[in-house]
C-alpha cells in the first residue's frame, strides 16, 4: 500500500487541509468547443495502467487533535484499515479504475464514436503532463482520451460518513497533440471545497463507520463499482455532441 507516513512538519501542515490525500487539488479546466466534438469520429482511449491503491480515510479521526504525534497515529490507523478493507475486496470486484476506464469506453460507444485501445507505454509524469505522447498513442484516431484516476476508496469527511470516492484526472487531445480539447478533474463521494474539480451530481451511498465497510464486503465493492459509472456518467456527459 501506498505509505502515509510524513515528517512532524508536513504532519503539521495535513492537520489543516483535506490536503491529506494525495493529490486532491484539481487541474486547470478547459471546456471542449461544440465544434471540436462535432469533428471527432473516432477516439483511443488510454488508462494508467498501475493500479490505484484503495483510500480509506477518516478527515474527521480525533487523532488530528494531538499534533504531530497525533497525525502518527491517524496515519497508522488508516494504513491498517485500508489494508483490511483492500484484503476483503480484492477478490470481489476488478479494480475500479479499472472499472472506471470500461465504463467510459461503454459510454463512448453509446454516444456514437468508434473506440479503440491506445496504443504506446504509458511515461509516468508531473500531474500536469499527460503521460503520453497524444500524437503516436492516438494510432490514427481523431483523439485520444487519457483516463488518470488519482483517488479511489472510502472517505469520511465533515458532513458525512465514509462515501465511495474517486477522482480522475482526464485529458482529450486533438489529432495533432498539443493542448487539450478537453482537461479536468472529476470527482464522485467526498470532494473538498473549493477545488476545482467537476463532481456527480450523486454521491453514493454513506457507510456509517469502517465496521460497516467491513461487515460486508461485496456490498462495499458494488458501492465503489456504482461510483465508478457514476464518474463515466460525468465524463461521458462533457463528451455528448
Amino acid at each position: 500500500m501506498r505509505p502515509i507516513y510524513r515528517s512532524a512538519a508536513r504532519w503539521g501542515a495535513l492537520l489543516v487541509s483535506a490536503a491529506v490525500l494525495t493529490g486532491c487539488a484539481g487541474i486547470k479546466t478547459i471546456e471542449p468547443k461544440a465544434e471540436q466534438l462535432q469533428a471527432i469520429r473516432s477516439i483511443a482511449v488510454a488508462t494508467t495502467p498501475e493500479p490505484v491503491p484503495l483510500e480509506v480515510r477518516n478527515l474527521k479521526h480525533p487523532g488530528f487533535a494531538f499534533g504531530a504525534i497525533g497525525g502518527a497515529i491517524v496515519a497508522a490507523d488508516w494504513n491498517d484499515k485500508q489494508a483490511r478493507l483492500a484484503q476483503a475486496m480484492q477478490p470481489l470486484a476488478p479494480a475500479p479504475a479499472t472499472q472506471f476506464g470500461q465504463q467510459v469506453v461503454e459510454h463512448l460507444k453509446r454516444l456514437g464514436y468508434e473506440v479503440r485501445p491506445a496504443a504506446g507505454p504509458w511515461q509516468p509524469q508531473a500531474q500536469d503532463k499527460p503521460g503520453f505522447d497524444p500524437v503516436a498513442a492516438g494510432s490514427g484516431a481523431d483523439a485520444l482520451l487519457v483516463l488518470a484516476p488519482r483517488i479511489a476508496g472510502f472517505v469520511a469527511a465533515p458532513g458525512h460518513d465514509y462515501l465511495p470516492t474517486l477522482h480522475a484526472d482526464v485529458r482529450l487531445y486533438g489529432r495533432a497533440g498539443g493542448t487539450p480539447l478537453l482537461q479536468a478533474t472529476y470527482a464522485t463521494g467526498w470532494a473538498p471545497e473549493q477545488q476545482q474539480l467537476k463532481a456527480t451530481a450523486t454521491r453514493g451511498r454513506e457507510f456509517g463507520n469502517f465496521e460497516t465497510l467491513m461487515s460486508d464486503p461485496a456490498a462495499t465493492a458494488e458501492s465503489l463499482q456504482r461510483a465508478a459509472s457514476l464518474l463515466a456518467e460525468r465524463v461521458a456527459q462533457d463528451l455528448q455532441r
